[in-house]
């Protein structure tokens, strides 16, 4: 029997060792990666709550957590639609924005450090992997 590690195993460890570096630097910026998320959305314009969730692929009540943290720290705010007063416009301040961008420059470094160690081709490496896991090996079963 063979005790190396099979791929899946290995593109899980790689996964999470990649998610828990890429944390404990936000967490140095003050953020998360799903609040990253939220202000990057708001980066080109205001939107719902509804559409931040949606866009975000996040349930309505989780969403509404993140934003209560962001607007508490100063980072986003809440305004009615002009258009509709029933609905809450959520928008990026300029604190925000210096936060945000302080994140893009977490994630341009990391993005850097993996094009070095993937090479010319991490972007078709990447590719591969998700159509890969796309086709679902796992529910298809060997053909």
């Amino acid at each position: 029997m063979d005790d190396r590690p099979s791929l899946l195993q290995l593109l899980i460890q790689a996964a999470d060792q990649a998610r828990g570096r890429a944390e404990a630097a936000f967490d140095d910026a003050g953020l998360s990666l799903p609040r990253a998320g939220v202000l990057r959305a708001l980066s080109s314009g205001p939107a719902s709550m509804g559409d931040l969730a949606d866009s975000l692929h996040c349930g309505r009540s989780n969403m509404t957590s993140m934003v209560d943290r962001l607007e508490r720290d100063g980072w986003v705010v809440r305004e009615p639609d002009p258009e509709d007063r029933r609905i809450s416009l959520v928008r990026i301040t300029q604190e925000g924005r210096d936060v945000l961008a302080r994140a893009i420059q977490v994630m341009d470094e990391f993005d850097a450090r993996l094009q070095d160690a993937l090479g010319q081709d991490a972007d078709a490496v990447i590719v591969r992997l998700r159509a890969a896991v796309d086709d679902d090996p796992i529910q298809s079963g060997p053909e």
